[in-house]
């Protein structure tokens, strides 16, 4: 009889360990009050200038709520984004904040700075969810995270329309202060097509990341090949890179509706032309 008992109770403190064990690697625990899910804080950071967005976007981001329905879902306008990065950031970020001609620009400088801040996924407005975030990379090393891929049209840049890392992650703190500096040093130079990219977009991205990595000299999409044969002294900085088909197939797709959306849907690129045509015309 005592057998029995103790074996009864040897069966039941072993099942316990084993759902304890499952819990734990399903690596969801609590952070400040919200569910994480592989260490990522569960927000979903997007934006646009208004709270209303144009059809297509709308239906965009509801893919984003109804696929993940335990994430907060934020939509940041133009003045969300000035209150939080004037009351959240330095005073030579905001003047850096306020000196960007573009809205596409600010909105650059402010997915980096949320993410630095408060973690979670950032994408764009007019990319589509197609697996839920549950279901995303999440076998990380590590306590910090930040996962990107490079662009699949391209293998220069690091795609920056679809990203996700964890809460003050020391990468996104180099990569924001990457960033001003950049700024500072070289300013911005409306005269140039690419002013856009060189001073918030994928090609400054791309820059701060390689010089977090040290790999100052390779393309995003060489540096990928590199994680594929030793992802270990990526892990150990707390980097994690998927191919491109991730953020534009896999886990969620651009669509680049500034190119091909109607609706009064912000164009950014004719922005940009006309800044570029004023600035040669002085």
């Amino acid at each position: 009889m005592n057998y029995t008992k103790q074996f009864i109770k040897l069966l039941y403190i072993w099942i316990i360990a084993v759902c304890v064990l499952y819990y734990a690697l399903q690596h969801v625990y609590t952070v400040e009050g919200f569910q994480s899910i592989g260490a990522i804080p569960t927000h979903i950071w997007q934006t646009y200038k208004t709270k209303q967005l144009p059809g297509p976007a709308a239906r965009m981001r509801e893919t984003w709520i109804t696929m993940n329905p335990e994430w907060e879902a934020q939509l940041y306008d133009d003045a969300d984004i000035e209150s939080y990065i004037k009351t959240s950031w330095s005073e030579p970020m905001y003047e850096f904040y306020t000196k960007l001609p573009l809205g596409v620009m600010k909105a650059d400088l402010w997915r980096y700075l949320i993410l630095t801040t408060h973690g979670g996924v950032y994408t764009d407005v007019d990319s589509i969810c197609k697996v839920p975030i549950k279901d995303w990379f999440k076998d990380f090393t590590g306590s910090d995270a930040l996962v990107i891929s490079p662009e699949k049209d391209g293998e220069q840049h690091f795609c920056q329309w679809t990203m996700y890392c964890t809460k003050e992650h020391p990468a996104m703190r180099f990569i924001t202060q990457f960033i001003l500096q950049h700024y500072l040093e070289h300013g911005i130079n409306t005269r140039n097509e690419h002013f856009v990219h060189e001073t918030t977009g994928p090609s400054v991205w791309t820059k701060a990341i390689k010089a977090y990595l040290n790999r100052n000299d390779m393309t995003a999409q060489q540096l990928f090949e590199e994680y594929s044969t030793d992802a270990k002294e990526f892990q150990a900085k707390g980097i994690y890179i998927l191919s491109a088909e991730h953020f534009q197939g896999i886990y969620s797709e651009n669509v680049y509706g500034s190119l091909f959306f109607g609706d009064g849907y912000v164009k950014w690129t004719e922005q940009r032309d006309t800044v570029v045509k004023e600035a040669l015309t002085q």
